[in-house]
């Protein structure tokens, strides 16, 4: 959700969860340029690179 659309519906501009599947994560992987998650992966072993990054970009997630 936008962070603007967010603030005027009076929560926080940042949310304090996230939810990831392995379909969110493909999606999301075809429009980057390099990826690290190939399809040779587990799901299972690959959610620990994802959610590393996860936790660089966004610290202020509490709960995903």
């Amino acid at each position: 959700m936008h962070i603007a659309l967010r603030e005027r519906t009076g929560r926080e501009a940042n949310p304090s969860a996230a939810v990831v599947n392995s379909q969110s994560v493909k999606s999301a992987e075809k429009g980057a340029v390099e990826t690290t998650k190939s399809a040779t992966i587990q799901d299972r072993d690959g959610a620990e690179l994802v959610l590393n990054k996860i936790r660089r970009r966004f610290p202020w997630l509490e709960l995903i």
